[in-house]
């Protein structure tokens, strides 16, 4: 809360007081929206950032998207580009750039099935002395409903339709979102799951998401080009997005999707032909809920590294290699996923 300005408090319902000059901060937790995807960290320096020395956290506050400044204590940003509150965000990378790289955006997601892939300008404005308008949003993104009903996949009571937030992007909540660039920066690929159990890719042509073009976003929601659907009963809460081992089966596009959810398992996707997202392994671990789930590497012929984290309380890490795959909970499973 110290990190917001005095004046954003009464906006996004904070009531708390700012921290003391003489606090030392030892360690931040950010949960925000009470949603455990709502917050992401970057370690790199932006470009945009002639003072930023440490990372920026990105992070949801009502129906806005936060960027903060931690070290410097205060917010650079309060974008608005959502009507419900934002459920998930994350930085956005280029595929293959260093850990060390500047982001080249954002996404974020909301309640109302609705997510919003932002751009990050090349240079920060120059009148910009508090503020300053690192993000803009560029494209509006839309989660489709179920096209299998709720009841007849054994759900029961169908969810309720308030999840709306309009007639134009009408569907379910979007509880996770993740995008990767392209390598050759030709498209941007965002990969979504709702809470009632759709999935969802989008890939977003470079074109319509230059930063620095003074034009507004369209209000028109682009539907995805890859779907998938999972029982209520194995249904996602968050999600993740990687270049695929070269040796792997990653479909069409060269990449993999990732999704944890209520059934503890960590599941592996591709897009395939047809608009199809096919399922090429799931692998049990966890006793509990998986809330979070991150990649690493998978560019160059690299091994990729998953992380997963799960209300049982422990973190694991899951190796998809070149050429073959393992895990410690289920190397079987892992090893018919990168032989797909």
């Amino acid at each position: 809360c110290g990190a917001l300005p005095e004046a954003d408090w009464a906006t996004c319902g904070m009531d708390a007081a700012p921290l003391a000059d003489a606090t030392t901060v030892e360690y931040l937790s950010c949960g925000p929206n009470t949603a455990s995807g709502a917050a992401d960290w970057s370690a790199a320096r932006h470009s945009a950032f002639a003072d930023h020395e440490s990372g920026l956290l990105l992070a949801a506050c009502g129906p806005f998207v936060a960027v903060n400044d931690i070290v410097g204590g205060r917010t650079i940003q309060l974008a608005s580009a959502h009507a419900q509150d934002v459920q998930s965000v994350r930085w956005t990378r280029r595929s293959g750039a260093s850990p060390d790289a500047p982001e080249t955006g954002a996404v974020s997601s909301c309640r109302g099935g609705l997510a919003v892939l932002w751009a990050a300008r090349s240079a920060a404005p120059a009148a910009a002395a508090h503020r300053q308008d690192l993000l803009r949003a560029r494209r509006r993104l839309r989660m489709p409903p179920r096209a299998v009903p709720w009841e007849a996949a054994g759900g029961g009571v169908a969810p309720s339709a308030s999840a709306a937030t309009g007639p134009k992007w009408a569907s379910a909540p979007i509880s996770g979102v993740a995008a990767l660039d392209n390598a050759d920066e030709s498209a941007t690929t965002v990969f979504g799951v709702s809470s009632e159990g759709q999935l969802a890719l989008w890939t977003v042509p470079a074109d319509r998401l230059d930063a620095d073009a003074d034009v507004a976003c369209p209000d028109e929601a682009l539907p995805p080009g890859h779907v998938a659907e999972l029982a209520p009963t194995s249904i996602a809460l968050c999600c993740e997005i990687a270049p695929a081992p070269h040796a792997a089966g990653s479909g069409s596009a060269g990449i993999l999707c990732f999704s944890g959810g209520v059934d503890g398992a960590l599941r592996v996707w591709a897009p395939m032909g047809g608009g199809r997202l096919a399922c090429l392994s799931s692998s049990t671990g966890s006793s509990d809920w998986v809330r979070g789930v991150r990649a690493s590497g998978g560019h160059a012929g690299s091994d990729l590294v998953v992380a997963t984290a799960s209300n049982d309380g422990r973190l694991r890490l899951w190796s998809l290699e070149a050429g073959r795959a393992s895990s410690g909970p289920d190397a079987a499973a892992a090893a018919a996923a990168a032989a797909a």
